[in-house]
């Protein structure tokens, strides 16, 4: 197996024992976005869930990054190169 896919998959395999789902992190996200618009949320608070927020979407792009670079590695593994 390709070294670089089987790091891959080690890194995935951490990762899902210790971080939500992307799917579940863009809701955390949303859920954050919606307080961050709330009209009574104080300064202070905002300022929290903008941090909140900005951590959690920079999960999500790396996470998003590295499934991207793993298809990359599986499309030049098994594309058909008679065609």
């Amino acid at each position: 197996m390709d070294e670089k896919l089987e790091q891959g998959k080690k890194q995935v395999t951490a990762k899902k024992k210790s971080k939500l789902s992307v799917e579940a992190s863009m809701e955390r996200l949303e859920a954050l976005l919606e307080k961050l618009e709330a009209s009574d949320t104080s300064l202070e608070e905002a300022f929290s869930l903008y941090e909140k927020g900005m951590k959690l979407a920079g999960e999500i792009n790396e996470r998003l990054t590295f499934v991207e670079e793993q298809m990359e590695v599986l499309e030049d593994r098994y594309a058909d190169t008679s065609l």
